[in-house]
């Protein structure tokens, strides 16, 4: 019963096919990152000479807007003359830049007993054990780098269906849904350079091989800090232009938290994927 069902299915979507004029389509976007800023509070376990120890931390978060890139490719099928569905494939470059001011507190000092400042860094927070050590003068080099720094570069790649209403004679509004997988992801990172890492290093010259002496910005993998899979809501505008060519504004929203890894416990307040984007889209005949 099952297996003819099944084929019923089939037969009928075919036919709704065959009798519906499929208009395939390419689209060329550019997109606008839209993250919300956000405050994380939460708690954080170090290493003391007397053990282990819990700190509160808060950090201020601020996502940066930067222009990134995308393509689609997919068909629209006709159900009548106002209605249609829209499915495709969509892979997308989204790009932002991360600024933290964080600071440590405790019952003793509620109003903190270190403020790191604006330091740009992806991810929830930077590693407390590292930065809270620093030297002013380490701090300072470190905020030099304010060109690249805290920037990540996304890649996704997504499935999506959508459905389409003609508002009039030439705008169409959709709303839909889709898949998104993380394809790749890049972010320019702070590297600490320790005395050690020197070749020359003797430990009876030089003392701590831990001790930072300077830092360097470099790009690096960030596939580890990203979710990698997830769902996403799309709505959009689209404006036509001739019978082939369009404008298409959309709005996408991931219902996935961005970052994957924590070094901290934190409230539920974490950032979620946000992008417009513009694209310009050519119907085949």
């Amino acid at each position: 019963m099952i297996k003819y069902s099944f084929l019923f299915i089939q037969l009928f979507v075919i036919t709704i096919v065959a009798k519906t004029q499929v208009k395939y389509f390419v689209q060329a976007n550019g997109n606008l990152s839209v993250l919300s800023n956000k405050v994380y509070k939460g708690t954080y376990t170090t290493q003391s000479g007397q053990g282990p120890i819990s700190l509160n931390i808060r950090n201020d978060a601020n996502f940066e807007k930067k222009a990134g890139l995308g393509i689609q490719a997919g068909a629209v099928f006709p159900i009548n003359e106002k209605i249609s569905v829209e499915t495709y494939f969509t892979g997308s470059l989204v790009r932002f830049r991360q600024e933290n001011n964080f600071t440590l507190y405790n019952d003793a000092n509620p109003s903190g007993f270190f403020e790191s400042g604006p330091l740009y860094a992806v991810g929830i927070v930077p590693k407390v054990e590292e930065w809270s050590i620093l030297s002013p003068y380490l701090i300072n080099l470190i905020k030099e780098h304010k060109e690249d720094n805290g920037k990540a570069n996304i890649m996704y790649a997504s499935i999506n269906g959508k459905i389409l209403y003609r508002l009039l004679r030439k705008t169409i509004i959709g709303g839909g849904v889709g898949m998104q997988t993380l394809i790749n992801a890049k972010n320019y990172a702070v590297k600490f350079e320790r005395r050690g890492d020197d070749p020359n290093y003797d430990p009876g010259l030089f003392g701590d091989r831990d001790e930072i002496v300077g830092v360097t910005v470099e790009k690096r993998s960030a596939n580890e800090k990203f979710n990698k899979f997830g769902i996403q809501a799309t709505l959009s505008v689209e404006q036509k232009i001739t019978d082939n060519i369009s404008l298409v504004a959309e709005a996408v929203q991931h219902a996935n938290k961005l970052f994957k890894e924590k070094e901290i416990i934190i409230n539920d307040n974490e950032p979620r994927m946000r992008y417009l984007s513009l694209g310009l889209r050519y119907y085949l005949k």
